[in-house]
């Protein structure tokens, strides 16, 4: 195989270190040639010189991309990757050939081929082709580890977990099974008839069902967001119901609800005698840092797995430690606690709001893109500068909006925030300022 020594430029992404790659060729030129140059910018690059070996060293190795000649002796490249097909239907496969004849290119397509590429290799058509399949390769394994992760906390959380489109349950997590009294999934099933055994007693949001299924349908159908139900679980006395905050988040792709349930029991009871709930800012009594996060990283495994807008805002006061300096930390306290009370009033009920530590504060706002998020966070900046704070007078906060970006992860999209903070603090305060991650 001639190789054409265009230059492979450096541009492609740290991650591209993680994907493997097989490459098959008889001509051992050839395949040395392109595998130094797949070797510079993906992980592990994998080599056969023919169908025989490719096909053991694909079952050992399991690598993420096939590149691979047609013509080779002992088993070719058609028959190499007809039988990788019957290990692995969805691994990308690249032919390459110096022949014309038409029977190769139905061959590729029949076996499912996804690009027929003729001799000479123009390097930079392969390599754009491998930007595109590599990233698309990445994508999936993030998607998978957020899978994998987000179940083992949902699997290890006393929360309640449930995925259903009100016909089938297709995820119940182990405290909501033991809740109903089931040990795993398998005993389960799919039936929501279980759900019918959980008994509502009293609601919040105006719609009464006399069990779990029936209630959450009229949630659905109503486009009801969040609600906080007295439930009876399954052989269950009245006496042992609970009250939960129920959230609700539409998967519209696969025609399914995620519902969240939180026993806040505690949290009432807590309130009630004067203890502070260890997700509650003891000052302003809104979501600590420490739950924000943990929301945070909720929200953004549900958008990275269905694509849905996310925004971050993140604000704090300005001057507050001269505001501090001269009026005393009693004072600043007191308007710590009006902001918060301000804001609460204008965030929605799926929208998380959250002090982040000091006289700063966060905004998670899901299903709302960064010209929402920028709308929301000039809104509330509108309202805190028209406020009269007692001793002080006018206060303003500066505020930074950035909307996530696929692959981000939770610390890179709150320093991009902080960076949207930053730039308003320093083109004059008060204002609001938009930074995109690239």
């Amino acid at each position: 195989m001639k190789v054409e020594m265009n230059k492979w430029t450096d541009d492609f992404p740290e991650a591209m270190k993680e994907i493997t790659i097989l490459c098959v060729e008889d001509e051992s030129d050839a395949r040395d040639k392109l595998s130094g140059f797949l070797g510079k910018n993906f992980g592990v690059v994998y080599s056969a010189s023919d169908g025989i070996e490719g096909l053991e060293v694909f079952k050992s190795e399991k690598p993420d991309i096939i590149i691979t000649d047609i013509q080779m002796p002992l088993m070719n490249g058609l028959e190499m990757a007809e039988e990788i097909r019957k290990e692995n239907a969805d691994v990308p496969i690249i032919i390459t050939t110096g022949y014309d004849d038409e029977k190769y290119l139905v061959g590729s397509i029949d076996i499912g081929a996804m690009k027929y590429i003729k001799k000479p290799v123009d390097i930079k058509k392969l390599r754009s082709l491998l930007s595109e399949v590599a990233l698309n390769i990445i994508q999936q394994k993030e998607k998978a580890k957020k899978d994998r992760l987000l179940r083992l906390v949902m699997e290890n959380s006393a929360e309640f977990y449930l995925i259903t489109d009100l016909e089938k349950i297709y995820y119940m997590n182990t405290a909501f099974l033991r809740y109903i009294g089931y040990e795993d999934m398998a005993e389960l099933g799919t039936r929501t008839a279980v759900l019918e055994g959980v008994n509502i007693l009293k609601d919040g949001s105006g719609y009464c069902g006399a069990d779990l299924k029936s209630w959450l349908k009229k949630a659905v159908d109503g486009n009801l967001d969040e609600a906080v139900l007295k439930m009876q679980g399954a052989g269950k006395l009245k006496s042992e119901a609970k009250n939960f905050l129920v959230r609700l988040n539409r998967v519209e792709e696969e025609h399914s609800v995620l519902v969240s349930m939180v026993d806040i029991s505690t949290l009432e009871t807590a309130s009630a005698i004067g203890e502070t709930p260890a997700m509650v800012d003891p000052l302003t009594g809104v979501v600590n840092r420490q739950k924000f996060l943990e929301e945070l990283d909720r929200e953004l495994y549900r958008v990275q797995r269905y694509t849905r807008p996310l925004t971050l805002i993140l604000f704090d006061i300005d001057g507050f430690s001269e505001i501090n300096e001269r009026y005393g930390r009693q004072v600043g306290d007191s308007i710590i606690k009006e902001i918060a009370q301000l804001v609460r009033q204008n965030v929605r009920v799926v929208d998380t709001f959250a002090r982040y530590g000091g006289e700063e504060f966060i905004i998670l706002a899901p299903e709302t893109d960064i010209n929402g998020g920028f709308q929301l966070a000039d809104k509330i900046r509108g309202k805190i500068e028209r406020q009269q704070f007692p001793h002080v007078g006018r206060v303003t906060c500066s505020f930074g909006v950035t909307e996530y970006v696929l692959l981000q992860s939770r610390d890179l999209i709150i320093k991009t925030a902080d960076d949207a903070l930053y730039m308003a603090k320093s083109r004059g305060r008060n204002r609001v300022e938009k930074v995109t991650f690239l």
